[in-house]
């Protein structure tokens, strides 16, 4: 979160922008980001990274950004 790391809560604004801010912030984190540690091997030294999502079956591929903040909210 830049807006907190670097200049504290003066970017933030509100709180609610702040909530807004942190949810996209662990969005990315959980569905577009693969993880080195939840990597699954495919063989032959290759191997799969995957997103946290993916690893508790929320998902089965790696979200790109657009495809994140175009997904309808129900």
């Amino acid at each position: 979160m830049a807006a907190l790391s670097r200049r504290g809560w003066a970017l933030a604004q509100n709180r609610q922008g702040l909530r807004w801010r942190i949810a996209l912030a662990a969005g990315y984190y959980n569905f577009c980001r693969t993880h080195h540690s939840l990597r699954v091997p495919m063989g032959e030294g290759h191997f799969r990274g995957r997103t946290p999502a993916m690893a508790l079956g929320v998902t089965d591929h790696c979200w790109s950004v657009h495809e994140f903040i175009t997904h309808p909210v129900y």
